[in-house]
């Protein structure tokens, strides 16, 4: 059952109080322990200055000595549950025999029968009267029988209020013999005409029922005490006052009397009096204290609510930043299961901001390289954080690869340890793009810078070379000529001349071709463009080169769509460009072991169309792919490095891209992207 909100569970204790609770009740089941033991020891020694008999030659019943000595036990070890071994189960067992042992005196009384424990000590101590045998008195019985009964629930703590009552009970018959005793009130001590109750018993008896009381802590009565509360706290402060005042005075009263200090008139005033202003002297004591505390609580709560005021204001700038800020913001638990998102969040995801709540971060987003990031900050307690990295939705893979740039915040608790984290991300695509954008941009104002110095350089290799060059030629034809008119000079030397004459020739004529492709490139003619079938220009290029590739042994696969969208193009050059692609590729593969392959392929994508040439050859390394495309650059010991910048040229150009990947026999992959033409209408191959 749920405590009702004035409950003393639902309050706040005061932890010195229940110290001293615990502390009081185990004081008082080692002193209720020892008046047993003690007693006993004298009736099985038959020592009287260890029984303690009181004036009226009274002493402790072995049974209620025994008795003593079990609920001490039982107290002790009730406090002691969770250090001593099967320290619970003795408990109880002891406050049974102890409730037993009131139940079966009292029945005793009733039924005209002496059960009992005393019975195992018939003897009499001496100094005792006679007429009373050393058998447990009802008071007595009754006071066991409540408190023996009282231990059982309390240690299970159920019933506390019936506790309370029947430890209270068994305290005030106590506090009636103490009384008695104090007063020389004989009548106090006894029941009818049954037997008297023993000093050492009634005073066990009181200090018991304190100790159960104590025992009990944040129940029953004593746990209304234990609040810190202004109430709780003057009724600490009044109960020692409201119990030991009267008491005392009553017995300066009747300590006067006996002495014939004061007539008893007078006595019962001067008691009254004195308990009035003592009394009056402790409620204006209670005051001041509560006068003082009420002053730092009430200071107290308003610093609280001045904190309280602040933390709403502060919850409320935070709640609208994190509502409507545009960094996605997501809050998890160690776990990585989302407690809180953001709207930012929430519409980058296409969803609502509940749809996340309860669900698990990698479920939604797998992803083994993040999810390791994520537990290194749980176990470590380091934020981190990364800039521009890809992610692809999984369940929105037509948005493409997007970039994010993206960090860990740990929420630690007092002791430091992480009990969640705080994910905020920034979509930085576009800006991503626009650098690539940028940079594409750059290097294409830098091929041109390069095309125009390399137009400057072949206007001067024109000027300056093309005259000696025709010059040259003319001598060659010239002594060739001549040598074979030399009639004078023998055939030997006649062949000599006419070989090196024509390795002359050749080397001019090569010379020439440099030339010419030089100036090709950096001062292209006019394109045409026109509507066509780009598969056309793919198999007129491998027309052209089949007898090279038959002669070497390249295996040639092809993959071409029928159904290619028409593009506006330069039939002429894009044919040159696939035969530089073509050609490049029979020479990556000549080189190589084994199966020699090259494939080519064309299909559409959107409104683009994409052309592959792939071969086995040995492929290009990453830090390369790039400069490949430069001008001259070139991995063979022959070549001019000119065909993959005049192919790149070409692309570019036609309004196209080309990179260079991996292909899946492990060598280059050279892929070209066209754009289709607008009308989008199909050609058909020549």
């Amino acid at each position: 059952m749920t405590p009702e909100p004035d409950h003393p569970e639902c309050d706040r204790k005061d932890e010195k109080f229940l110290a001293f609770c615990g502390i009081s009740s185990r004081a008082a089941a080692g002193f209720v322990f020892l008046i047993g033991f003690l007693n006993l020891l004298g009736w099985f020694f038959s020592r009287s200055f260890l029984l303690w008999i009181s004036p009226n030659g009274v002493a402790m019943p072995a049974g209620a000595a025994f008795a003593c000595v079990l609920s001490g036990t039982s107290l002790w070890l009730w406090q002691k549950e969770s250090e001593v071994r099967f320290a619970g189960m003795i408990a109880d067992l002891c406050a049974l025999l102890v409730a037993l042992s009131g139940i079966l005196a009292m029945t005793g009384y009733l039924a005209g029968w002496y059960p009992g424990v005393d019975r195992l000590f018939p003897w009499k101590a001496s100094g005792a009267r006679m007429f009373f045998s050393p058998r447990m008195g009802p008071n007595a019985a009754l006071i066991f029988t409540l408190l023996g009964g009282s231990m059982l629930p309390a240690r299970r703590r159920i019933g506390s209020l019936t506790v309370s009552g029947m430890a209270v009970a068994a305290g005030f018959v106590g506090i009636l013999g103490l009384m008695g005793y104090a007063y020389e009130a004989e009548s106090l001590t006894h029941i009818g005409p049954y037997k008297h109750i023993a000093f050492q018993t009634t005073l066990a008896g009181v200090v018991l029922a304190t100790g159960i009381l104590f025992g009990m802590k944040d129940l029953g009565l004593t746990g209304y005490l234990s609040l810190d509360g202004a109430g709780s706290v003057m009724a600490r402060n009044l109960l020692p006052a409201l119990v030991l005042v009267p008491v005392l005075f009553g017995l300066l009263k009747h300590s006067g009397g006996q002495l014939g200090l004061f007539r008893p008139g007078i006595g019962v005033a001067l008691m009254v009096v004195f308990s009035m202003f003592t009394l009056a002297a402790v409620v204006w004591r209670n005051a001041v204290m509560l006068n003082r505390s009420d002053r730092e609580r009430k200071r107290a709560d308003r610093l609280r609510e001045g904190q309280k005021k602040e933390l709403a204001w502060t919850a409320e700038l935070l709640e609208k930043i994190f509502s409507n800020i545009h960094l996605k913001v997501a809050y998890m638990d160690p776990r990585f299961n989302i407690l809180r998102v953001n709207q930012a969040y929430a519409d980058a995801g296409g969803h609502s901001p509940g749809f996340y709540v309860g669900r698990n971060h990698f479920d939604l987003y797998p992803h083994e390289e993040n999810e390791a990031i994520f537990r290194r900050v749980v176990e470590t307690g380091e934020p981190f954080a990364v800039f521009s990295k890809p992610f692809e939705y999984p369940d929105h893979p037509g948005r493409g690869t997007t970039y994010w740039d993206w960090s860990l915040q740990p929420v630690r608790e007092t002791g430091g340890t992480v009990v969640g984290v705080v994910l905020s991300l920034v979509d930085v695509t576009e800006r991503v793009r626009a650098e690539s954008l940028l940079r594409e941009k750059e290097e294409e104002e830098l091929r041109q810078e390069k095309m125009a110095l390399l137009g400057v350089m072949a206007a001067g290799i024109a000027h300056e070379v093309r005259n000696p060059l025709s010059g040259l030629n003319f001598s060659l034809s010239a002594a060739e000529t001549a040598c074979r008119g030399a009639e004078e000079m023998d055939p030997e030397t006649r062949e000599m001349m006419g070989r090196a004459i024509a390795s002359s020739q050749r080397a001019s004529a090569k010379i020439g071709e440099v030339i010419r492709r030089v100036m090709d490139f950096a001062r292209p003619g006019k394109i045409a463009m026109e509507k066509i079938n780009v598969n056309d220009a793919v198999r007129e290029a491998m027309n052209l080169y089949s007898p090279t590739l038959r002669k070497t042994g390249i295996r040639v696969d092809t993959a071409l769509s029928e159904d290619l969208p028409s593009c506006n193009a330069d039939l002429r050059l894009i044919e040159q460009l696939f035969l530089n692609l073509i050609n490049n590729a029979a020479q990556a593969v000549e080189t190589r072991d084994g199966e020699r392959r090259i494939e080519i392929s064309s299909r559409t994508e959107g409104n683009r169309i994409l052309l592959t040439v792939a071969d086995s050859g040995p492929g290009v390394s990453e830090p390369l792919r790039e400069k490949i495309f430069d001008p001259f650059f070139t991995t063979r010991p022959v070549g001019t490095g000119l065909g993959l910048s005049i192919s790149r040229r070409i692309v570019a150009e036609h309004g196209g891209s080309i990179e260079v990947g991996t292909s899946r026999f492990g060598g280059a992959e050279f892929r070209v992207s066209l754009p289709a033409a607008a009308d989008g209408g199909l050609v058909v191959s020549r």
